[in-house]
């Protein structure tokens, strides 16, 4: 707990790269559900930071079309 400069925290989130969000009239009060499609792609964004406030630069995770053998 003395040294917040070895304290990380990571966190991922996944973004649908071809959402389109459904024209739905109602209330400013409640929410609209999204609605995503099974097949479309979705990037992912992994983000750390440590306590102090110092964080390295975002990995991206895309899409790809081959799985490499010899990274298994």
């Amino acid at each position: 707990m003395d040294k917040p400069q070895h304290i990380y925290n990571v966190d991922e989130k996944g973004l649908q790269t071809e959402h389109s969000p459904p024209f739905v009239v109602g209330c400013r009060e409640t929410t609209t559900p999204a609605i995503t499609s099974a097949r479309t792609a979705t990037t992912t964004v992994i983000v750390c930071g440590n306590a102090l406030g110092a964080q390295i630069p975002p990995y991206f995770v895309f899409k790809g079309e081959h799985m490499r053998e010899e990274l298994l």
